[in-house]
């Protein structure tokens, strides 16, 4: 569940909903309630006056309407949420062979995380197999675009990312965006670093589930 937001008007109140919606829906609440502010004699202000009970009505209303629009905005305006697999292409560089590059995305808020984090495996096929395994941090950018940056450990002799030894680290930048229903694309690019490593742009697209 995502976290509450306080904030503070006429009346106080808490919103389960993200924070820019809460303060946005309390913020208007505050200026529609001061619209209808009626301004009346103390006698009227009395429990059973009927000026009274309309005001307490329309304040009512306006409680449940703003808290109405809070509660049903979007939990992640913008960004890429899901889990995908893919297929690409991994161009190696500095004398590294360019392999196939099949990949994936397990996004953690599909296991029930708050925090965009993703588990992002890759295994190359070329004249030998190897693989990497990193994490990211993604950050949406616009509806269905991410942008992202991690790292993590490439294994496998001979492949795109590493020529010679067998296990190294890398850092890793990229980009994804749905350009059709379940459908991405996306681009990567890896800098490996520990023994006779390359830089490893990849790109390919995926099928988002």
């Amino acid at each position: 569940m995502h976290r509450s937001c306080k904030a503070d008007t006429s009346v106080r109140f808490w919103v389960g909903a993200p924070c820019g919606y809460g303060v946005v829906a309390t913020q208007e609440f505050s200026k529609l309630l001061s619209s209808v502010q009626i301004r009346v004699p103390a006698l009227a202000r009395h429990s059973n006056g009927p000026v009274y009970r309309q005001t307490q009505m329309i304040k009512s209303i306006l409680i449940a309407g703003t808290l109405a629009g809070a509660l049903s905005a979007p939990a992640f305006a913008g960004g890429l949420e899901g889990s995908y697999a893919g297929v690409g292409a991994a161009i190696g560089t500095d004398d590294a062979e360019t392999t196939v590059a099949i990949t994936g995305r397990v996004d953690s808020r599909d296991l029930g995380s708050t925090v965009p984090v993703s588990v992002r495996p890759t295994v190359t096929i070329g004249d030998v197999t190897g693989g990497s395994l990193g994490v990211s941090y993604d950050l949406g950018v616009a509806q269905g675009v991410n942008i992202y940056a991690g790292g993590g450990a490439g294994f496998g002799q001979g492949t795109a990312l590493n020529t010679t030894d067998e296990v190294v680290g890398y850092v890793n930048l990229g980009a994804e965006g749905e350009v059709a229903k379940n459908v991405v694309l996306f681009a990567d690019f890896k800098v490996g670093f520990g023994g006779d490593t390359s830089y490893v742009p990849t790109v390919g697209a995926a099928y988002k589930f």
